[in-house]
């Protein structure tokens, strides 16, 4: 079995976002999704190694580290012995070399992040909960802390729903400032207002927001610069013929989606 590959120009990392594309089915790639665990298995180890990652594993068969994602901030660090435990929790990051960590999507944003040299990469789950809670910026201050120079850092910004396809409650734009105005990130809780008003807007008369355009504007307001974020800009509501889509599927079996990423295996 293949698995087709998104892959990001800015980032050298290897790095993959998946579709639902594979040898003739559809790639879930979560435990407990509609697929029994060792169909989810082989599908993750065709992902792998589509992305260049061979085996051994450190996280053993579940291939790489994946969490029950809560739509938190909560960013864990992975290491090679940890690599393999039950995490709760919707962002990784790690400066080990031998440990893959990745995150699941349908809709929601995969962020993907590496340091200028790839020697610290990160991997986040944002949808409108995360986001607003500063996951992608706290993940910037995890990989500064770790030693990565805040203004090299390149971050892609995977498939996602889009802005036509996301309507939301004429409440939104209130509840979206509200909780970033309690973001752990000083740079979103201080431009809450602001980001809530940019991100939402009236479409077909109904209100609509932008998930990845939020996640953008909180990469840039942590210090990402503009020419090292990718925004790939793949809807995977408008293209559920190549992608899982909660939104699109509501009601029907579908799966999820995966983003992964790796240091770089070099010295």
């Amino acid at each position: 079995m293949t698995a087709k590959v998104i892959k990001s120009a800015r980032l050298s990392s290897p790095h993959g976002f998946s579709s639902v594309s594979g040898s003739g089915e559809r790639l879930n790639m979560g435990f407990g999704v509609y697929s029994d665990d060792e169909n989810v298995r082989e599908n993750r180890r065709a992902f792998a190694l589509s992305c260049g990652f061979a085996p051994p594993y450190a996280a053993g068969e579940k291939i790489f580290t994946s969490a029950r994602q809560i739509h938190s901030d909560k960013i864990e660090y992975v290491t090679p012995e940890n690599a393999g435990d039950d995490f709760e929790c919707d962002g990784f990051v790690t400066d080990k070399k031998g440990v893959i960590i990745g995150v699941k999507t349908a809709d929601c944003v995969p962020i993907l992040f590496e340091s200028g040299d790839g020697g610290i990469v990160a991997a986040v789950h944002a949808g409108w909960r995360g986001a607003a809670l500063g996951v992608a910026a706290l993940a910037v201050d995890k990989m500064e802390a770790l030693g990565a120079e805040r203004g090299k850092i390149r971050a892609a910004v995977g498939p996602a729903v889009d802005f036509e396809s996301y309507e939301v409650g004429d409440d939104f734009e209130a509840v979206l400032a509200d909780m970033m105005r309690r973001s752990r990130s000083r740079a979103v809780a201080e431009n809450a207002c602001d980001l809530a008003r940019r991100v939402t807007g009236i479409c077909g008369g109904r209100l609509h927001a932008d998930i990845p355009a939020l996640n953008r504007e909180i990469l840039a307001l942590a210090g990402v610069r503009s020419e090292n974020i990718d925004a790939l800009g793949i809807s995977t509501y408008k293209e559920s013929g190549r992608f899982f889509s909660h939104r699109k599927f509501a009601g029907e079996p579908h799966g999820v989606m995966a983003a992964l990423i790796a240091v770089c295996a070099k010295g």
